[in-house]
């Protein structure tokens, strides 16, 4: 997000809304619910995307997209014993990382954070097993819990992530595969990865 001073100075013109036509000829553009036509010299359609979000909203869980989302949750994080960072996708694995390293170099050593993800992670989908496992063993060594759910299969909370419930994929501390475990966070950060346009 750029602050509307920097697009100013930058003479950039920002117009939301559903276009309803392009004349590529008269160089001239309708927007729905616009009255008038926008002429232009040069046209920069952003059709943008969103962050993946989770089916309901909490007062814990945060998307960083913005300065403000990430003010929000860092003084949130401050108050917090228990950080769930879901995904599994190196934007995740990199916040993972920099709230452990924050936290750390604050005295908050006793902060959990943990990520948490269903099913083979993006990192390995893309980058192979070997360089995921390689990023995780990393993130364990500097103090992140990495957890390989099969599923997440419950959300509890009315009005904040009160509880997660999952499914483990591998096998761990010697439980059949399929235990069920829940988690009690106190900051759920959701970094896994962008959807299609809105």
């Amino acid at each position: 997000m750029t602050d509307q001073d920097f697009l100013d100075r930058a003479n950039i013109t920002v117009f939301k809304g559903e276009i309803k036509n392009i004349d590529t000829q008269k160089k001239e553009i309708s927007l729905k619910g616009v009255s008038g036509k926008i002429p232009f010299d040069k046209l920069l359609v952003a059709w943008g995307s969103f962050k993946k979000r989770l089916n309901k909203d909490y007062s814990n869980v945060f998307y960083l997209e913005d300065r403000y989302a990430h003010a929000k949750c860092h003084n949130d994080i401050l108050k917090a014993n228990k950080i769930v960072v879901f995904g599994s996708t190196m934007d995740a694995y990199q916040v993972a990382s920099s709230m452990r390293e924050y936290l750390n170099s604050i005295g908050y050593n006793k902060t959990e954070v943990i990520i948490l993800h269903e099913g083979k992670s993006e990192i390995a989908k893309n980058m192979g097993d070997t360089v995921s496992s390689a990023i995780e063993d990393m993130l364990r060594k500097q103090g992140v819990c990495v957890i390989e759910a099969e599923s997440v299969y419950q959300i509890k909370g009315e009005y904040k992530v009160d509880e997660i419930h999952f499914r483990r994929r591998t096998q761990g501390n010697g439980d059949p595969l399929g235990t069920r475990y829940f988690i009690k966070p106190d900051v759920v950060v959701v970094e896994d990865g962008v959807g299609a346009p809105r």
